[in-house]
């Protein structure tokens, strides 16, 4: 198996889904081809932020980033790999995604339920984690960046590149809320500060977001 060890980074994209996504993420130029649904739905969003200074987050209700934005998060991560699962586990409400590796299917439909982080199942094609996550939970990208449905779909080939990062080449399917498949590529760097370790984080005990009526 790869020597995937160590704690990870987002090294690039900030807040953007796809880091190669030009310019302020208020202005709505994302690279995602929305339908005219969703298109008019991220307008909304952007009006509702830039004018209003309203913006809901669910991890501001300590919730799960969720399944694809689980990608974006700038948080502490770190992969085990093994040759049944690979877990990658984030250091936001002590987050986990399972690729299950082991010859499994996908959850049969009719017992499939929403999931804050999909059903993952995939392979390894040489040093090369390839898998396919259905059944996510409704949600959004990131923040400022567009929603995506419970039909979304996501095809990962992760590996590590000459860098020694974590290459994620992510093509994401929503026959709701994209025109056409979105592709874009992250990577998650090595932390090489001595001793860091992934931690358990208390939301509850750390949060100071008010709701208001508004």
């Amino acid at each position: 198996m790869p020597n995937w060890s160590g704690i990870y980074t987002r090294a690039v994209g900030g807040l953007k889904f796809d880091p190669e996504q030009p310019g302020n993420l208020q202005w709505g130029n994302t690279t995602a081809v929305l339908t005219p649904r969703y298109k008019a739905a991220y307008l909304v969003k952007l009006y509702q932020v830039g004018a209003l200074g309203n913006q809901w987050d669910q991890l501001s209700d300590c919730l799960p980033a969720g399944v694809p934005r689980f990608l974006t998060e700038p948080f502490l991560m770190e992969f085990v790999v093994t040759p049944r699962q690979t877990w990658w586990i984030r250091e936001q409400v002590s987050e986990i995604r399972r690729h299950y590796t082991d010859g499994r299917g996908h959850i049969p439909a009719q017992n499939a339920d929403p999931l804050w982080d999909g059903d993952t199942v995939g392979f390894w094609d040489h040093n090369t984690l390839v898998s396919h996550t259905l059944y996510v939970t409704h949600g959004q990208y990131q923040r400022l960046n567009p929603d995506y449905s419970t039909e979304t779909s996501l095809v990962e080939r992760m590996f590590k590149n000459k860098k020694g990062q974590i290459q994620d080449d992510v093509t994401v399917w929503d026959p709701k809320g994209l025109e056409k498949p979105w592709h874009v590529v992250n990577y998650y760097k090595p932390v090489t500060t001595p001793n860091v370790r992934i931690n358990y984080w208390s939301c509850d005990a750390n949060n100071n977001v008010i709701r208001t009526p508004t």
